[in-house]
């Protein structure tokens, strides 16, 4: 997460949040908890058919929360 200010010409980054290591356990925690949401989106491939079109499986976080499934936060 990166945060700043904008005047009219430029804008000025007062700090930015660096985060790694990647931990599952503690994403599917948050997943069951309700603070990460699954956003599964499907639609019928032509109105009318049969079939389905897969338009991708996204998870919703708000910026707040992002940090929470990493070991390793850094503010820079």
């Amino acid at each position: 997460m990166v945060k700043g200010k904008r005047n009219k010409r430029s804008v000025r980054f007062i700090h930015a949040d660096a985060y790694a290591t990647f931990h599952l356990a503690d994403f599917i925690y948050e997943l069951m908890r309700g603070s990460i949401a699954l956003d599964f989106d499907c639609r019928e491939a032509k109105p009318g058919s049969d079939g389905l079109q897969d338009h991708g499986t996204k998870f919703r976080i708000t910026p707040t929360m992002i940090c929470r499934p990493y070991l390793k936060k850094e503010r820079l």
